[in-house]
């Protein structure tokens, strides 16, 4: 009978199994990984259920606590019931890392500025994606990510997360979003994506 031979050298290729078929321990930065692909494939979950119902429920702020200490606030149907709230709450020797935003249509200024923002900026690649279809794979719209981008970081939204960060010495310093598509059902268009605020802390 032949055996099988484990070298030390045997690399793990996921968090679950490794090249020889048998089950390892995943490393800590694996698991950080994993914590932070299970959030997000939540959230995009959520993303698409809450648009459906977003006007009829009343969405609160949840934070949670990742393995590795930082924090991660989500729109929820418990919580608190503003985001201010929920970041004077949290202790400040946890990071709070990111702000998950989903059903971005309810935020009527947040909207007004985004499309002003990008008509203003990038008038063209805007009426480009405005004159064809609105869904995330149009290459249109997908032209459109920087400026929704860019838009997100400059808008009044942030500004007032900032405001709030200032006084743990936090700060909003990029954005990263999934899922970004134009609804056009309404006489104005709708900007929507599941959007991460990422956080780091001032120098």
């Amino acid at each position: 009978m032949s055996s099988i031979n484990i070298g030390a050298n045997v690399k793990c290729l996921t968090s679950a199994c490794c090249q020889t078929g048998f089950r390892c321990a995943p490393t800590q930065p694996q698991m950080r990984a994993l914590g932070t692909y299970m959030i997000r494939y939540i959230f995009s979950i959520f993303l698409v259920l809450s648009t459906q119902i977003s006007y009829a429920v009343n969405w609160k702020w949840e934070p949670r606590t990742r393995d590795d200490g930082a924090v991660v606030i989500l729109a929820s149907r418990e919580g608190f019931d503003s985001l201010n709230e929920v970041i004077e709450s949290t202790p400040k020797e946890s990071c709070i890392k990111h702000i998950g935003l989903s059903v971005l249509s309810q935020y009527a200024q947040l909207q007004s500025e985004l499309h002003s923002y990008m008509a203003e900026n990038y008038p063209q690649q805007l009426e480009e994606a405005l004159n064809s279809a609105g869904n995330m794979h149009n290459p249109k719209v997908i032209a459109l990510h920087q400026a929704f981008r860019e838009a997100i970081l400059k808008s009044s939204y942030v500004q007032s997360v900032n405001e709030a960060f200032s006084k743990r010495c936090e700060k909003i310093s990029s954005v990263s979003f999934e899922k970004f598509h134009i609804a056009k059902s309404s006489i104005n268009p709708k900007y929507e994506a599941m959007v991460w605020l990422t956080s780091e802390k001032c120098t």
